[in-house]
């Protein structure tokens, strides 16, 4: 997976892993590398052990049951991805899964939403759902 250093080893922590498109291949390559663990669950805390410089990460290992702790030369930190109506759905009179996004076959009519407002998405598939939900305001506005 990783050509420039290839003794690294790599854990990936996560909470709920969604691939969408074009990463869902990566993401299996990813998975199916023997040198990437994928762990569900929360890193609790980072600290650093001061005599080695190590990142020491204490983790929740959701499906082993156990709490653990790694050490790392590095931690990289990513962001979730959340819908960008971000709680004021309600104020729209649209209804929304669990995770707050827009559930987009209980819209009134005249009603379109694209991008992460209906579920995550990259860039390229954002302005597709962009385009589609212009092009039917159009249609709805001639009714």
């Amino acid at each position: 997976m990783c050509e420039a250093i290839p003794d690294a080893e790599v854990i990936i922590f996560y909470i709920d892993m969604r691939t969408p498109g074009k990463y869902e291949a990566f993401m299996k390559k990813v998975s199916g590398d023997e040198k990437v663990s994928l762990v569900k669950g929360k890193v609790a805390k980072i600290t650093e052990d001061s005599s080695t410089k190590e990142v020491i990460l204490s983790a929740e290992d959701v499906m082993g049951g156990e709490k653990i702790e790694y050490r790392a030369d590095l931690a990289v930190l990513a962001t979730g991805m959340a819908p960008s109506l971000n709680g004021e759905a309600k104020n729209l009179m649209v209804q929304t899964d669990e995770n707050g996004f827009i559930l987009t076959d209980k819209l009134p009519d005249g009603i379109s939403v694209a991008g992460v407002a209906e579920r995550p998405v990259d860039v390229v598939a954002s302005v597709m759902g962009g385009t589609a939900a212009a092009l039917n305001s159009l249609q709805w506005g001639g009714k």
